[in-house]
């Protein structure tokens, strides 16, 4: 497989159409999360070839593989999270708030990662790092929106693991796009331990930054269906 960053990115978004198939109730905002996840992908440049050098198809800051497994990653992490609250959530748009708290918790999140990168931290650790204060930030805002953040932490990790796992059993040439020499040390089996740190931090903080700018709040308790 020349190209199993592009295979694996596919592959994740053929997973998204199938849950996205399965639920039903959740496909615009799911479809919405993917795209506002989708820009992240130009955080890239970041990354290659600090922490990793995987093939593409073309040599750009950021291939149309960054932007397929940003937007599949996106849709998988608020549908992952939702699921088990299907009932308990509502949300709505407010066009006039939307765009200003998405811009500002996508400028913030950067600014201070972006900041710990140029101290020299690096790019997996200064994400990380950043998502977390992110996460904070959110969670101190809507105290209420904790059980989202907590089903997409469990959830979205258990399903990276799985996915990444699978992936480099079906294409062992990924595993050597990582740069051994930038990572923090420790494997779990065949996925370096970053992966999986960052999954469990976005996780826990893309659905419930999607919550915030989708305006999401608690159904009353009367108000939900057994």
């Amino acid at each position: 497989m020349p190209y199993p960053y592009l295979a694996s990115s596919l592959l994740g978004l053929l997973i998204l159409l199938v849950g996205l198939i399965l639920g039903s109730g959740q496909r615009r905002l799911a479809v919405l999360s993917g795209m506002l996840s989708a820009p992240f992908a130009l955080a890239s440049v970041f990354f290659v070839p600090e922490y990793w050098a995987p093939v593409r198809l073309a040599d750009f800051p950021a291939g149309p593989e960054d932007f397929i497994f940003s937007f599949a990653t996106g849709g998988m992490a608020w549908l992952l999270a939702i699921w088990p609250l299907r009932g308990r959530f509502t949300a709505g748009l407010d066009p006039g708030r939307f765009l200003g708290r998405y811009l500002a918790c996508t400028v913030s999140g950067v600014a201070l990662s972006g900041f710990l990168w140029a101290s020299g931290m690096g790019a997996m650790a200064s994400a990380i790092i950043g998502i977390a204060a992110l996460w904070g930030a959110l969670l101190w805002r809507r105290r209420d929106l904790w059980p989202l953040s907590a089903t997409g932490a469990i959830g979205f990790t258990l399903f990276y693991t799985v996915f990444v796992l699978a992936v480099v059993v079906a294409w062992p040439d990924l595993r050597l796009h990582w740069n051994a020499d930038n990572l923090w040390g420790p494997w779990l089996l065949i996925v370096p331990l970053e992966e999986l740190v960052w999954a469990l931090a976005y996780g826990a903080v893309w659905p419930l930054f999607m919550a915030f700018v989708f305006d999401t709040r608690p159904v009353p308790q009367e108000g939900y269906e057994p």
